[in-house]
């Protein structure tokens, strides 16, 4: 028998009964799991990583068909809640569904959805789980042509990204990551854009296992497939797709719809935005 109906007393049996107790979020007289359960945690099991790859291209195809259904009338809630609707179609829980129209997506680069009109151009955010897994995805829709302006934000977050992808192929320690990122940025004109929004980082059971900085642990074991979703953004362009880092260092794009634009960037086919008009 178990006293649930009490605080008090759930918590004094649960002390009763555990000598010692760890979390990763310890709190009392808890103790801190050792980081070494959250190196098993990212490391992906082979059932893992089919799940992680059937979750990406549901979630990747459940932004698609949001997009295609949206149009500049609507508003950012609207769009949010399309893009719920076709998670829960695919048996996905979209833990975050997040829209910005023309006006918020130059301003903000994780602009909370509100009620305002989308206009000429949205931006669309999910982190969907299942299986425990999360994929993390952002796309965006014209309904104009993009600007030149548009147009070189989309170019840059390209270049920042392609860098971080090189980190990641390397087995670089998310500090080491996060150095690479703040060169990107630099290299491609565009320094101070780093501090104005996180990175990205490792994902896999949550939305970011652990977001690159550099206060971030110093490494973990290579061993093993591993899941990043890095977020590149600079004012009015954003790009995240989640990614696997497998053992030999290749990395698989695993948010990949076929009918969705793309473009071969660093060897890649990366996301362009849909220009609908």
């Amino acid at each position: 028998e178990f006293p649930w109906e009490s605080t008090a007393a759930r918590e004094a049996f649960v002390r009763s009964k555990a000598k010692e107790i760890h979390s990763d979020y310890p709190a009392g007289e808890e103790r801190k799991l050792d980081r070494s359960f959250l190196d098993l945690r990212l490391t992906l099991e082979p059932e893992e990583v089919e799940r992680y790859r059937a979750l990406g291209a549901d979630a990747a195809k459940a932004l698609t068909a949001t997009l295609a259904q949206a149009n500049g009338s609507m508003t950012e809630g609207d769009l949010s809640g399309l893009a719920a609707k076709a998670c829960w179609s695919a048996g996905i829980q979209p833990m975050l569904a997040m829209a910005a129209g023309e006006r918020r997506g130059l301003a903000f680069r994780h602009p909370i959805t509100k009620a305002e009109r989308l206009g000429g151009r949205a931006m669309i955010v999910i982190c969907g789980r299942r299986h425990g897994l999360f994929a993390n995805v952002t796309r965006h829709v014209f309904w104009r042509e993009p600007s030149h302006a548009e147009r070189l934000a989309q170019e840059g977050v390209l270049k920042v990204e392609s860098a971080i992808f090189a980190a990641t192929e390397q087995g670089l320690s998310l500090p080491d990551c996060y150095e690479s990122l703040k060169e990107a940025y630099r290299a491609a004109g565009f320094p101070d854009d780093i501090y104005r929004h996180h990175q990205g980082g490792s994902t896999g059971y949550r939305t970011r296992e652990e977001v690159a900085s550099p206060e971030s642990p110093p490494g973990l074991r290579k061993e093993g497939s591993r899941a990043y979703a890095w977020n590149p953004s600079l004012e009015g362009a954003k790009i995240e797709d989640t990614i696997l880092r497998h053992p030999d260092g290749k990395l698989e794009v695993l948010t990949i719809d076929p009918a969705w634009p793309t473009r071969e960037f660093g060897k890649r086919l990366r996301p362009d935005p849909w220009v609908r008009f």
